[in-house]
Parts: structure tokens; sequence; C-alpha cells
């Protein structure tokens, strides 16, 4: 067997995780976006929150 012979990546997939799709994030960027990402999903939760129990009161569902 070669010595530089490609270890087995169990599928074919590069060894490296690269997007090709756009341009190469630095994990620590890529960490800043995924925080503010999660900061926003909660923020709209806390409104479909707000809301639903705003439908609930008007129906009559919740006082």
């Amino acid at each position: 067997m070669s010595s530089n012979a490609a270890p087995n990546n169990l599928g074919g997939l590069p060894n490296h995780a690269h997007s090709t799709a756009g341009p190469e994030v630095q994990p620590e960027t890529q960490s800043v976006s995924i925080q503010a990402l999660i900061g926003a999903i909660e923020e709209h939760t806390a409104a479909l929150d707000r809301n639903t129990a705003a439908l609930d009161r008007a129906a009559g569902l919740w006082p």
C-alpha cells in the first residue's frame, strides 16, 4: 500500500468539509452568525407565542 493513499472516509466525501457554494466562513464568524440566527428564532417564537395567546383570548379559549 502506498504511504500517500487516501484514507477511507466512509462515503467518498472530501476529508475537509468546505462549502463549495460560497465563500469560506471562519468558525468564529460562523458561531456569531449561528448565535444571531438562534436569537432571531427566539424572538420570532416569542412573537408567535404572544400572537397565539391574543388569538386564544379573542376566541375565548384563554382568560
